[in-house]
């Protein structure tokens, strides 16, 4: 008989103790994925984490990544040879004239 092991992905809706203790039968890593948690809140993360369980807890570092900014609807379309706006300003949700990206420093590293 094959007995299988998990590894399971905690994200900011699985960071509580009834989830995780409710997960952690056949349980070998619980991963933290960095794309989905800040940086400066990951201490914090692992010591709660620990203080749940005995499980141990592996960090998956994100990669290059550009992103863009919140939208104010699900979908987009961009009509070819169209002006956009590319905004410095995370704040301000895109459309289809206006888009922003993540991190904010990309904007200044684009050229026409």
């Amino acid at each position: 008989m094959t007995k299988i092991r998990k590894l399971i992905t905690l994200g900011p809706n699985s960071l509580n103790k009834k989830i995780i203790k409710k997960i952690e039968k056949d349980t070998y890593l619980f991963r933290i994925n960095l794309s989905h948690i800040s940086i400066k809140d990951l201490k914090k993360i692992i010591i709660k984490i620990k203080s749940y369980t005995r499980i141990p807890i592996c960090i998956d570092t994100e990669g290059a990544q550009i992103r863009n900014g919140i939208m104010r609807t699900k979908s987009c379309y961009f009509k070819k040879n169209s002006l956009i706006n590319i905004n410095s300003n995370l704040t301000k949700k895109g459309d289809n004239k206006n888009i922003s990206f993540y991190p904010p420093y990309i904007f200044h590293k684009l050229k026409r």
